[in-house]
């Protein structure tokens, strides 16, 4: 594990004089139909310079995975297992395509998905490490809070615990998904954690969130997956019927990941 925490170091780090530590530019043919799932990115847009994590959440143990990007300038891609760290210092629109092939098979890949990542001219400015404390968000309830804001459906998640001023949920280490065939909202908390401001702020505490926007999704009843990691995983799932006037969310949960208000309104 250390060497592996390395390897990031050292790759990410070498971003600044080298254009990619991982490029795949030769063309791939696939068979088969799309079977496998969704890529789970961690939102719909990314800054300059920010590194964040995709993954498929369940695959077959002794597929193979080979990752590509298109553009390829200036991106960094570090695979392991199922997942993938990207860090992209250039604004633009780039196609990450996650191909599957058989340990028989390493030329022919059986099957292919891929999704589309943004990343705005704004550049990531990471938090000052030393100011914060981190523990696991494994072991506490949250909550995912809908609002409609300026026509755009954006969810809060926030922790049942309470934290030193305005902590936050680790946005690295939070997947969030959205799919438009068959439009679905998928959550995906996995080893998140919560970084802890060190300072007291006159002992006010408050619980700590992470806000992200979903794409359009029409009209009609949409599926909801959520997944928390715990010991075991813990599976959630739902739907939210979406008309002109309301987003209403249909989910049995008091516990683990919950939903609140099941309805908002569309203004």
């Amino acid at each position: 594990m250390k060497i592996f925490k390395s390897v990031v170091f050292i790759c990410l780090f070498s971003l600044m004089v080298i254009p990619a530590c991982i490029k795949n530019t030769v063309a791939v043919d696939y068979v088969g139909t799309h079977k496998t799932p969704d890529i789970i990115l961690p939102k719909p847009i990314v800054k300059k310079g920010e590194p964040f994590t995709v993954s498929i959440p369940t695959l077959d143990p002794n597929t193979i995975i080979k990752w590509a990007i298109r553009p390829t300038d200036s991106t960094v891609l570090i695979p392991y297992g199922n997942d993938l760290i990207i860090n992209i210092s250039l604004a633009g629109t780039y196609l990450l395509t996650a191909n599957f092939y058989t340990a028989t098979d390493t030329v022919t890949a059986y099957d292919s998905t891929n999704s589309t990542i943004i990343v705005s001219d704004s550049l990531y400015v990471p938090p000052v490490a030393s100011d914060y404390d981190t523990v696991p968000l494994a072991g506490q309830d949250i909550t995912i809070v809908p609002v409609y804001n300026s026509g755009t459906l954006q969810f809060i998640v926030q922790t049942a615990n309470k934290y030193n001023c305005t902590s936050y949920i680790t946005s690295a280490a939070t997947f969030w998904q959205y799919t438009l065939t068959p439009e679905t909202l998928n959550f995906y908390f996995d080893s998140a954690r919560v970084a802890i401001s060190k300072a007291d702020c006159g002992g006010v505490k408050n619980p700590a969130t992470i806000t992200f926007s979903a794409l359009p999704i029409s009209n009609g009843s949409h599926p909801i997956n959520a997944v928390l990691t715990q010991n075991p995983q813990r599976y959630f799932e739902g739907t939210v019927v979406i008309t002109d006037s309301n987003y209403t969310f249909n989910w049995n949960y008091s516990s683990g990941i919950t939903i609140s208000p099941l309805q908002i309104k569309r203004n």
